[in-house]
């Protein structure tokens, strides 16, 4: 299987390839810097492996990927930033978490790939005073993703939102939470790795937040508004 990985770099991402790559998949990694993706796969051998660049925040580095890999079997969507909930993060925070990523999809849509996974997130499904930029730019890719499901499931496309946890990442890591409360990326990894196999459509991870929310998502908002989240 073709599998194209956007944002191969990330700490969730790279542990997925490698367990895409003992399994003999074709990988075509695109990240912001190819050359610090080779570097940092060397650490396990690969045969089938392409390194892509790509950026985000630029138009044609859009389009360009869509030239130089156009039909794969899998579209694995996994970068994202979290930013500083500051006025002069938030062009940068929306175009890369919801209109880069919606962008792509949709044409992949299109163009015929059967298979699109994206990595979301449980801030995505409240509003919180702490980082409601970055929860509702997941909280748009989560309703574009349903969206996407419901127009193509005719085709037979198969669209999976990945709703994780806080996990320890670098992106989180010394933002949110203590390190201890985070769940381990190799655990959402294989989380992750089993259900995309599976063809599972929503993936919460660990599994256990898919509970948690369902709790938090109840709270009447005269009451959550007064919680310090």
């Amino acid at each position: 299987m073709k599998i194209l990985v956007v944002g191969a770099n990330s700490d969730i991402a790279f542990e997925v390839c490698k367990l895409w790559s003992q399994e003999g998949h074709e990988l075509l990694l695109a990240s912001r810097n190819s050359e610090q993706l080779k570097e940092r796969c060397k650490s396990f051998g690969v045969s089938a492996m392409t390194f892509l660049e790509f950026n985000a925040l630029n138009q044609e580095s859009l389009d360009k990927l869509l030239i130089d890999c156009p039909k794969p079997d899998l579209l694995f969507i996994a970068y994202g930033f979290l930013g500083e909930e500051k006025l002069s993060d938030l062009q940068d925070l929306y175009q890369i978490n919801f209109y880069s990523q919606a962008y792509l999809a949709e044409r992949y849509a299109q163009n015929e790939t059967k298979n699109i996974a994206v990595i979301g997130s449980v801030a995505g499904l409240r509003g919180r005073a702490s980082n409601y930029h970055y929860g509702s730019s997941k909280a748009g890719m989560h309703s574009f993703l349903s969206g996407l499901r419901n127009r193509y499931f005719k085709t037979g496309l198969k669209v999976i939102t990945i709703i994780p946890g806080p996990v320890d990442t670098k992106m989180t890591r010394g933002k949110i939470l203590k390190t201890s409360s985070l769940a381990s990326v190799e655990k959402v990894a294989k989380q992750i790795h089993q259900k995309v196999s599976k063809g599972q459509e929503i993936i919460y991870c660990p599994w256990y937040w898919k509970w948690i929310m369902i709790v938090i998502r109840l709270i009447p908002e005269f009451i959550f508004k007064r919680m310090n989240l």
